[in-house]
């Protein structure tokens, strides 16, 4: 069973992303981002750090996923947890600032660009 909207033919996560799509024009340029809804646990956040693409969860990893807290939101080159303020960079998935007692960085997904196609994956 695929929880998470994205498990391959053997069962493991990965999802190949067209980026010619308009939607992804963000990512043509260092420090484009894009949130992905439907693939992760909160989506996954793409973002172009000297065009290469890195890929991040978009669960805060300091607290525990809750219905009433929709994950990270971007805001530039960095991300915020609408809950509890926690803002992380985008280039390296280092919390910025702290709130509470944990400390984790963002989870991050492998990436692999194979002509025009994105493959993200764990």
């Amino acid at each position: 069973h695929d929880q998470y909207g994205w498990l391959d033919s053997r069962g493991r996560p990965e999802r190949i992303i067209n980026l010619s799509l308009p939607s992804y024009d963000n990512l043509n340029f260092t420090g484009g981002s894009v949130k992905i809804d439907g693939i992760g646990i909160c989506g996954v956040i793409l973002f172009n750090f000297n065009n290469d693409i890195l890929a991040w969860e978009a669960c805060d990893p300091n607290h525990k996923k809750r219905d009433d807290c929709p994950g990270l939101t971007i805001d530039g080159v960095q991300v915020e947890c609408d809950c509890v303020g926690n803002i992380y960079s985008l280039a390296t998935g280092q919390l910025l600032n702290s709130n509470m007692s944990s400390n984790y960085p963002l989870i991050r997904y492998k990436t692999e660009i194979i002509g025009n196609n994105l493959r993200v994956y764990n």
